[in-house]
């Protein structure tokens, strides 16, 4: 801008001054809801005033003055807008992504509802000006902002510049107006809407149409996002602004120019009012390129320390942002990832831009990408290991300004960076504290007692935050009460609530329920399942998921499993591994009180026995085609190449192996393997012990000679294995294990002389044949052991550990104390709440035959005291030698057992 005083038109000016040049002017922040341009303005007092007649409509110079006095023909767009196409009720409904109900608005309004359903034009008629006013709002859930436009007055504004729920009203001068309040349910992918629109000319008075309710509490479906698209500008080009700006020669482009360009390129309206700096807090000057705000984690970052970015880990151990310099326009962008595992959440960022996404119904493992407008880049792949308990991320940043030629900056930040999941924590709380319907329902306009409108339930549930659980379809409820699963054994099911259905799993280790809701009128899928062969439990509610393994569990304490508070599943299981058998409890509940009764609770075991089946020792690979050379060609490893942590994460997962590594691996090197010869350490004389290849495993027989255990190096997973054979000759059992996987059988159940196989999913597989020579207290065992990465061959590796080896049977000790240390009956009993001299329940026996270790030495079938062995009063002797003592008793706490004694 230039101000000059000129006095004559042929020569120069007297006076030039400068004022601005390439100046950057900020513009205020503009009121959207403009009263009328007289203050207090009224139609009737400006009647009385100007003496003009009412009409309808005004015409000729009563017109004229009107809108001149109103100030509004500066607005009018230049042709009028009407809706066509109208249905009865006023609207024309092009939503294309679901049904949508929408209030009857006709003859006042007509409106038009978007294809993509989250936009409304609509055509208000004014009979005093005689005149359709076009009234419009589009709201862009992708980049969180809204367009509303009333003729010619229009404003694009940040939805997060006021809070969901908060009323939004934009009037043009105090006329037209429109009045909206919009809820978010990112869960349901749906916005909650009411929204009117009048025509008013009074300031105090009534409306002249309306208010016409547009939406009344109307569920509008969001479209699904694409943030794939390239520049908006085709051939968008910054050297080609350069040039038309004649910049060439500039060192620095000007601060108003990358203005410009980045206007041009249609991002400034995401960019942050302050631009991230690499030098300063959360970032810095550090060895790699990275500051370390997790601590909790070690992670393997890149080394990015010579380049444009620097990253900072997020204190949580979800993600990272990153800081990145475009150089060649002055400025520095920053770019977030986190994936939170315990709100299943991942969210991605490039400056005010935020998206997130629900982790459950996330695909994970796909080519995803966040851009905007093409010029500011994230391309990201996020894998998930269930197993390991891990995400791996993959992220590329790039900033881009030339439509047809490479990036200014492209940056790999993460190369399957693996993070640990957390371990999640409930706080047992509703997601609002001290949370009460009875009151939600009041706040919101709702008898206590009033069934939930549809779009009642959907805010209720994105409230309560668990709209994002929700499963479509939902379960069916056919009949109410216990439903047949499959599972041919008995099992005591206590009697359902009227609005629960359940069935035992065909496994008769699990149960599957569907719980009605009455609040929510809905389905809730409620499942507990137990493996015992995969040693895992398992449980549901729709798609909140909770998978754990056995080995460090805490059977016989009450364990919780809740959605927000709001569905609640409490469980006891206790393992009774003697009797082959769990002894579960399991309550499930609704509840949306804090103070008050919960809406459902229903028993659904109660001390009920569930029977294990038998497992299959020898599973093979749990992808029945699984190859190592096929995996390496899905992973593009070559066959030679080592590898890195991160394929061994991988390769663990798809062999399933994972969960039963143990948590301190075994050591060739160390005890009990130390001195070991031709690979053995051999306590106890055994013959027919082959040579083993001791650089890769070492086996250990002890003096009882009861075991034999070896340590096997897995190369390819860069870890050693332990197997162990034990026969207990003493607790006449035998126990087999590969890692943490055993499998345990009672001599009586023993198939001698057959050959019997076990493996770890087909990796590690343990052959052997046991005889027992009961005449001379030996066992004559022959064992191989096979490691193979082949479901169809060859294998890895194969080795004969023992053919026809005699082991000495040990020295039983039969005059051992207690299985528990300082056992006493009546303090087990008293902490299980149980009087010491009331008779014990059968289900109490049987923890209490489990915990002593009485359960393995139990005859199935119990004596009988009054059977016709024992119902003499005296003794009965028709064996010559001497008898000291053979009896059945019954007395004492055991009431529900008798014990045979022979003497």
């Amino acid at each position: 801008m230039t101000v000059s005083i000129c006095w004559s038109s042929g020569q120069d000016c007297q006076f030039v001054s400068q004022v601005f040049q390439n100046t950057l002017l900020p513009k205020h922040t503009c009121d959207t809801q403009t009263d009328f341009a007289h203050s207090g303005f009224s139609y009737n007092s400006w009647l009385n005033t100007t003496g003009y007649t009412d009409a309808t409509p005004l015409t000729g110079d009563a017109l004229d003055d009107l809108e001149e006095v109103l100030d509004i023909v500066k607005f009018y767009e230049p042709t009028g807008y009407t809706v066509v196409n109208v249905s009865g009720n006023g609207w024309n409904n092009e939503c294309a992504l679901g049904m949508v109900e929408l209030p009857d608005i006709s003859p006042a309004v007509n409106c038009t509802l978007q294809p993509h359903c989250t936009a409304v034009d609509c055509s208000v008629f004014s009979p005093r000006l005689g005149r359709s006013f076009h009234a419009a709002v589009d709201i862009d859930p992708c980049h969180a902002r809204m367009m509303v436009q009333i003729e010619k007055m229009n404003f694009n504004v940040g939805l997060l510049e006021k809070q969901y729920g908060d009323l939004w009203q934009v009037w043009l001068i105090g006329i037209v107006r429109i009045d909206f309040i919009i809820n978010n349910l990112p869960s349901e992918n749906l916005y909650l809407v009411n929204m009117n629109l009048s025509v008013c000319f009074e300031s105090s008075g009534a409306c002249e149409v309306g208010p016409v309710n547009i939406f009344v509490n109307t569920l509008l479906h969001k479209k699904t996002c694409d943030f794939s698209n390239d520049f908006v500008v085709t051939g968008f080009s910054l050297e080609a602004m350069i040039q038309t700006y004649q910049l060439t020669e500039v060192t620095t482009l000007p601060s108003y120019f990358v203005q410009q360009v980045l206007d041009t390129a249609s991002v400034s309206q995401y960019l942050l009012e302050q631009s991230c700096n690499r030098l300063t807090s959360p970032f810095g000057t550090t060895y790699d390129g990275w500051m370390k705000g997790c601590t909790t984690q070690s992670l393997t970052l890149e080394y990015i320390k010579p380049t444009e970015t620097t990253c900072y880990t997020l204190p949580d151990c979800t993600g990272f942002q990153c800081c990145v310099d475009a150089s060649v326009i002055g400025r520095s962008f920053l770019y977030k990832i986190s994936v939170d595992a315990c709100k299943y959440k991942l969210t991605v960022a490039i400056e005010g831009l935020e998206y997130e996404q629900n982790l459950l119904t996330y695909k994970f493992g796909t080519q995803d990408k966040f851009y905007i407008n093409g010029v500011f880049k994230m391309d990201y792949q996020i894998e998930e290991l269930p197993i390991d308990g891990s995400f791996l991320l993959t992220v590329t940043l790039s900033v881009c300004l030339e439509a047809n030629a490479d990036c200014t900056v492209q940056r790999v930040v993460a190369s399957s960076l693996k993070i640990d999941k957390p371990t999640c924590t409930s706080t047992g709380q509703f997601a609002i504290p001290g949370f009460s319907v009875t009151d939600w329902k009041a706040s919101k306009g709702l008898g206590t007692f009033d069934e939930l409108p549809e779009y009642a339930a959907s805010l209720l549930m994105s409230d309560m935050k668990i709209a994002k659980y929700m499963k479509e379809p939902q379960c069916t409820i056919a009949s109410p009460g216990w439903q047949s699963g499959g599972c041919p054994l008995n099992v005591d099911k206590p009697m359902l609530h009227d609005n629960v259905t359940c069935q035992v799993t065909s496994s008769c280790t699990g149960v599957k329920c569907c719980v009605y809701t009455e609040e929510l009128n809905r389905n809730i899928d409620v499942h507990l399942l137990l493996n015992p062969c995969d040693q895992s439990l398992s449980l549901t509610i729709d798609y909140l998921e909770y998978n754990r393994s056995l080995f460090d569990f805490d059977f016989g304490s009450l364990q919780q499993f809740y959605m927000e508070n709001v569905v609640r599943v409490d469980y006891m299981i206790y393992d009774l591994t003697n009797e082959f058998q769990y002894l579960v409890d399991m309550n499930i509940s609704i509840c949306y009180e804090s103070s008050a009764p919960c809406e459902l609770e229903s028993m659904i075991f109660h001390s009920s026995v569930l029977y294990k089946k038998p497992c299959q020792w020898k599973t093979g690979f749990r992808d029945p085609n699984f190859s190592e050379s096929g995996w390496r060609n899905e992973m593009n490893i070559t066959s030679d190449a080592q590898l890195f942590p991160v394929d061994i994460a991988r390769l663990t997962e798809a062999l399933y192996v994972g969960p039963y590594q143990a948590d301190t691996l075994c050591q060739g090197y160390n005890s009990p393997y130390t001195g070991a010869i031709n690979g053995w350490k051999d306590e106890c004389s055994a013959s027919n012990l082959k040579d083993l290849p001791s650089d890769i495993m070492k086996c250990y027989i002890p003096a009882t000679c009861s075991f034999i255990r070896c340590c096997h190096e897995v190369g390819l997973l860069g870890t050693p294995m332990e197997t162990e054979l034990e026969i207990d000759s003493c607790n006449f059992e035998l126990s087999v294990r590969i890692e943490k996987l055993e499998f345990k059988v009672p001599f009586y159940d023993y198939q001698w002389g057959v050959v019997q196989s076990m493996d770890l999913f087909g990796l590690l597989t343990m052959d052997f044949v046991i005889e027992n020579l009961y005449e001379s207290r030996q066992f004559l065992v022959s064992m191989n052991l096979t490691l193979s990465y082949e479901s169809g061959g060859p294998v890895e590796a194969a080795n004969i550990l023992m053919d026809k080896a005699l082991l000495s049977k040990k020295q039983c000790d039969w005059s051992s104390d207690f299985h528990i240390s300082g056992f006493s009956l009546n303090a087990y009993l008293l902490n299980r709440n149980h009087g010491p001299t009331d008779p014990l329940t059968p289900n109490l026996l049987l923890q209490f035959m489990e915990d002593t270790n009485l359960a393995p030495f139990m005859q199935e079938e119990m004596c009988n005291k009054t059977g016709d062995l024992y119902n003499n009063q005296s003794w009965t002797q028709e064996c010559p030698s001497s008898i000291t003592s053979y009896g059945c008793l019954d007395d004492g706490p055991f009431y529900y057992r008798s014990l045979q004694l022979l003497g």
